[in-house]
């Protein structure tokens, strides 16, 4: 029984995944998903969930992050605290540390002010690694610390941009929330 349980906790993990793939590669992410999906994104409901799941895959983590340093300036921030509030997440370690990641492209205040308020919300959490194996340990972390996210309580290797991720596509129906706010 109890390994039919792992079976199906790593097949959703494994369907959430490529879910998540497919909706940041068809936003402009590096990645190998396409998408033939028929509705809009909503990027700012996708990166709180992001923000979670996205713990089980770092590559797909980073790849958000590049996404958004070149594409942050069409995110709504007030929309994502709003969301964040009423759906109660449980990302507001990972979402803080990327705001202030953000903020050393963008030194606009909004980021800053995004990653106060999810400093204050996480304030005397214990620290903890950010990332997880496919066993559901937590994935160690030799060498170097990301500072940004030792800060917000979450042990990574220091994040590295690799430049791959594209402005969102212009024409593509999924990016209708994009086109709409540039």
């Amino acid at each position: 029984m109890e390994k039919r349980l792992q079976e199906f906790r790593d097949n959703c993990m494994e369907l959430l995944l490529r879910f998540l793939w497919r909706q940041w590669s068809a936003l402009g992410v590096a990645g190998y998903a396409e998408t033939q999906d028929a509705w809009v994104v909503d990027p700012e409901a996708l990166l709180i969930f992001s923000c979670t799941v996205c713990r089980h895959d770092q590559r797909l983590f980073d790849e958000i992050i590049d996404w958004l340093s070149a594409n942050e300036r069409f995110i709504n921030i007030q929309r994502l605290r709003t969301i964040m509030k009423k759906e109660n997440s449980q990302s507001d370690a990972a979402l803080g540390a990327i705001a202030e990641y953000m903020t050393l492209k963008n030194p606009t205040p909004k980021w800053k002010r995004l990653a106060e308020v999810c400093k204050k919300k996480i304030a005397g959490s214990p620290p903890q690694n950010l990332f997880f194996m496919k066993s559901g340990n937590p994935l160690s972390v030799p060498g170097a610390k990301d500072e940004i996210f030792e800060k917000y309580g979450l042990i990574r290797n220091p994040v590295q941009n690799r430049g791959l991720s594209n402005p969102f596509p212009p024409k593509a129906p999924v990016t209708l929330l994009l086109q709409l706010r540039a």
